[in-house]
């Protein structure tokens, strides 16, 4: 949050894309990269009694102290991008005397002016993202952190070393290009086009899922899809909420909106090990193994998916410019009344 919040303010607005997706290259790296350190220095994918999980917790304790003075030292606004509220009124006032330039530009005041934190989660289109970006960023959550149990239930477990780098590589690869070409393309394909694409992904991917899981082939082509879309998520939707409302207010805005997604995240994770653990009662073993151990939780997260493309098919409907200038004037002046 404080890395993603001072790099988007300190650099300019046509950057913000590639910013944005070059810091979630980093974090989706960090992932395989410690992946592979703890399966080289504790422990093997196969031998879970003798993994040291203790040791492992520890140099993570070590790291981010280290990251903690790091921060401490260099992290600063160093070249605040913040207009105040009145440049932004006066700003907005002389697109609407140029004709040509309230075409060529979508007048949403939302972003040009800080909302209290009462009229933020009472904004419709606040509230309309921030639940379309829960619903997707709780798939490749729920598919990433059951991975390796879906591997075991399939007997796939002896390929978890290779298994467990494939979404956090393709996201950080997904991350740096499409945080280029959503800049690039800005103008031409909206961003909020772009990101529907990565929930369309999560589809395909569970489609696979619950048709094929059981198969080595299909868990690697459906998360690598499951990795592109969490590229596409994390990069995408930090830069829409920045451009949708008050970029000086970014932290607090994104950070409620994650905080939505964890909860929602962690109720999804409790339904998913729910629906395996029913499966596992039926047979009366320690584990569940086969197919059926998961279908209904696949189902499930597919239903969500789903959701997540239709809110955000809705949202991208709510804000398509109007094709007269008359239309975009009455629409300013709703908006300002």
């Amino acid at each position: 949050m404080a890395a993603l919040n001072t790099n988007v303010i300190n650099f300019k607005d046509r950057l913000t894309g590639k910013i944005v997706g070059f810091l979630n290259v980093f974090f989706a790296v960090s992932a395989s990269i410690f992946a592979t350190i703890f399966y080289a220095f504790f422990g093997t994918a196969t031998d879970v009694e003798h993994q040291d999980l203790g040791g492992f917790m520890f140099l993570f304790a070590i790291c981010f102290g280290v990251v903690d003075m790091l921060c401490m030292i260099f992290l600063r606004v160093y070249n605040a991008q913040v207009p105040s509220s009145s440049a932004n009124i006066e700003n907005l006032l002389s697109r609407e005397e140029d004709p040509n330039q309230r075409e060529s530009t979508p007048l949403i005041i939302n972003k040009l002016t800080p909302l209290p934190i009462k009229q933020l989660l009472t904004n419709g289109d606040y509230c309309l993202f921030s639940l379309t970006f829960a619903f997707a960023s709780s798939i490749g959550l729920v598919l990433g952190n059951n991975l390796t149990v879906i591997s075991k239930s399939m007997h796939l477990d002896c390929y978890n070393a290779r298994l467990v780098l494939i979404i956090p590589i393709t996201s950080a690869i997904t991350s740096l290009s499409i945080g280029i070409i959503s800049d690039y393309f800005k103008k031409k394909v909206p961003r909020l086009t772009i990101l529907i694409s990565g929930y369309c992904g999560y589809i395909v991917c569970l489609v696979i899922c619950l048709i094929h899981a059981d198969k080595l082939a299909a868990l690697y082509i459906a998360t690598t899809i499951a990795g592109i879309g969490n590229g596409i998520n994390w990069s995408i939707s930090p830069t829409i909420m920045k451009e949708m409302f008050y970029v000086g207010n970014l932290g607090r805005n994104w950070g409620i909106a994650i905080l939505g997604a964890a909860l929602f995240g962690c109720l999804s994770q409790v339904i998913f090990g729910a629906l395996y653990d029913a499966k596992i009662t039926e047979n009366g073993d320690t584990y569940c193994y086969g197919m059926q151990c998961f279908r209904v939780g696949f189902a499930t997260s597919l239903v969500i998916a789903c959701l997540s493309v239709i809110l955000g098919v809705f949202l991208k409907c709510k804000h398509i410019k109007p094709q007269n200038s008359a239309e975009t004037s009455c629409k300013y002046s709703s908006l300002t009344e």
